[in-house]
């Protein structure tokens, strides 16, 4: 679904995961190659879990910003691709809904997915 400016909607993702929490169940987060969408993705549900859980007071976007870019997703894809980089190219990067995009300078559209 899409929001009234083309943005889309991913109150989705926190509905289901909180769902998902309270039930005391489990669910899996994956992109094709599991590294660059899953990364955005486990950061951000990371972030929020620091914020409801454990006090975090920062803005959950730029706690997840701060996994992204010291956190073990990039030795994920270093490991994956041989860079430390997540294989977005500026025009995906900015596709993504804000919560969700890497970090400035750290994607690459060399990257292979």
């Amino acid at each position: 679904e899409y929001g009234s400016k083309g943005e889309k909607k991913i109150e989705i993702l926190f509905n289901t995961s909180d769902f998902v929490r309270c039930m005391n169940g489990g669910r899996v987060i994956c992109c094709k190659s599991a590294k660059d969408r899953t990364a955005m993705s486990i950061t951000l549900e990371e972030a929020r879990i620091l914020k409801d859980f454990h006090g975090l007071e920062d803005n959950i976007v730029d706690a997840a910003n701060v996994l992204r870019l010291n956190g073990v997703r990039r030795d994920n894809a270093l490991k994956n691709t041989g860079k430390e980089k997540y294989a977005f190219n500026s025009l995906q990067r900015l596709m993504l809904p804000e919560q969700l995009r890497a970090p400035k300078g750290t994607g690459s559209s060399s990257i292979p997915t």
